[in-house]
């Protein structure tokens, strides 16, 4: 769902760099503010959950763990 929210007291060299900036990516000052808010604030998407989670449940399947032995057992087999 989304929201409104209102800033006041914006200082006024502030609101002319947010312009600027807008401007200068062909943005509206509204979307270059919630780019930034979401660089800022690293909100992440729905789709970057699911991912993680898929993700996660796969590795929890994985038979074999990953440790220090099984890997440089795995590169001296590559190496014949």
């Amino acid at each position: 769902m989304l929201v409104n929210i209102t800033l006041k007291n914006v200082p006024e060299d502030l609101h002319d760099q947010l312009k600027k900036f807008a401007q200068k990516d062909g943005r509206s000052m509204n979307r270059t503010a919630i780019m930034l808010l979401q660089e800022q604030l690293s909100v992440p998407s729905n789709q970057n959950s699911k991912l993680l989670q898929r993700i996660r449940e796969r590795r929890d399947r994985l038979p074999v763990l990953l440790d220090e032995a099984f890997i440089e057992k795995a590169k001296a087999q590559g190496r014949k």
